[in-house]
């Protein structure tokens, strides 16, 4: 899902950063 994500986002440099760096948030908060 992750490269979907980061591909949908691809438009723009900025936006695929804050997606990039929001999924890692999202991904800590299932681990735990």
């Amino acid at each position: 899902l992750g490269l979907v994500d980061v591909k949908v986002c691809a438009i723009d440099e900025t936006w695929s950063g804050l997606k990039l760096m929001v999924r890692r948030e999202n991904r800590k908060r299932a681990v735990k």
